[in-house]
C-alpha cells in the first residue's frame, strides 16, 4: 500500500516546492494516535530540513529552517 515515491522537487523559476516523504502505511495504521502525531511531525520537520538544505545551496537564497523546526518543536512539546 502506498501513494507514490518520495519526491524532493524545488522549482526556483516557478517558486514552488513539492516535497513528499512517505510514512509506511502499515506502521502508521497500526500506531496509536500519539505515535501517528509524532510520525507526521517528524515528516514535516524532515521536509523543512530538505527545503532548508536545498535552498541554502542556491546563491542569493536564505532560509532559516532550523529556526522553524525549533519553533514547531517548541509549540508541540506538550501536545505531541
Amino acid at each position: 500500500m502506498g501513494y507514490g515515491k518520495t519526491r524532493k522537487y524545488i522549482s526556483y523559476k516557478n517558486r514552488c516546492a513539492d516535497i513528499r516523504i512517505n510514512i509506511p502505511a502499515e506502521v502508521f495504521l497500526a500506531a496509536s494516535k500519539s505515535e501517528r502525531d509524532i510520525m507526521v511531525k517528524n515528516n514535516i520537520i524532515e521536509s523543512i530540513r530538505v527545503f532548508d538544505e536545498r535552498l541554502n545551496k542556491k546563491k542569493g537564497c536564505s532560509f532559516d529552517g532550523e529556526r522553524l523546526v525549533s519553533y514547531i518543536e517548541g509549540k508541540t512539546a506538550g501536545v505531541i
